[in-house]
């Protein structure tokens, strides 16, 4: 399915989510003909130092420019499945509104996001990743 780069609005999401959406958009538009994909929304993570999701791709070595280069034009993603991935996991964690961490949990949980394939391609594990998120938030799923 091709996913126009606005058909992820969604009203319930944190500010800082909303600001997530609107950089990957503008970086799917840059990069892969304006189809909205699971690594432009890790690509738009790494210029947020304050989320959870951005200091744990720093941690972890996750840089703008290596995910820029192994943008992938495999296949096509449901951006619209990923949408309630996210939505799912902020409810298993209790959450009212997903923000950037039920983002990048969602596009680690998932074996064929081409996100978590970008993580591999740079030798990043993105069960580390995830791991790391429930780490900082102190909360694992039930």
């Amino acid at each position: 399915m091709t996913s126009r780069p606005d058909s992820f609005n969604c009203q319930k999401m944190t500010q800082r989510s909303h600001t997530l959406v609107a950089e990957a958009t503008s970086i799917a538009t840059a990069t892969s003909l304006g189809r909205l994909e699971s690594i432009h929304f890790l690509i738009a993570m790494t210029s947020d130092q304050v989320s959870i999701a951005g200091l744990v791709l720093k941690q972890n070595g996750v840089k703008r420019d290596d995910l820029l280069s192994v943008v992938l034009d495999v296949g096509r993603e449901d951006v619209e499945a990923l949408r309630d991935e996210i939505f799912f996991i902020a409810t298993q964690l209790g959450h009212t509104y997903p923000g950037p961490e039920h983002f990048i949990l969602a596009i680690c949980r998932g074996q064929n996001w081409n996100g978590a394939s970008a993580l591999r391609i740079l030798g990043i594990d993105p069960k580390k990743i995830e791991h790391d998120v429930y780490e900082v938030l102190g909360t694992w799923p039930s």
